[in-house]
């Protein structure tokens, strides 16, 4: 994808196998996605629990109730930005006056 760098795949692949662990490109593409999650909830301001890796390349969001919209936005954007796939889990939740 233009614009992304080597060096995270890079970084992680040399520390394990600096650890006496080959890594296998699943293995280092897994660990690249979670550190851009990470980096995606702090710069939007989110909980880390917001933005959960499934597999090695789905996201599974789960926005609180009361999240800002500009911080779901922001989270959207740089995630529909990069190579992961997305998978929304519903946020309702049985609120005070409301009848299903």
């Amino acid at each position: 994808m233009p614009g992304r760098s080597a060096i995270p795949l890079t970084a992680a692949m040399l520390l394990l196998s600096a650890c006496g662990k080959a890594v296998s490109p699943a293995e280092a593409a897994r660990a690249r996605h979670l550190t851009e999650l990470k980096k995606v909830a702090a710069e939007c301001g989110l909980p880390a629990s917001t933005l959960r890796l499934v597999g090695e390349d789905r996201v599974s969001i789960q926005f609180s109730p009361d999240i800002e919209y500009r911080n779901m936005d922001c989270a959207l954007l740089k995630l529909k930005n990069s190579d992961l796939r997305l998978g929304f889990v519903g946020a309702e939740s049985p609120q005070p006056g409301n009848s299903r």
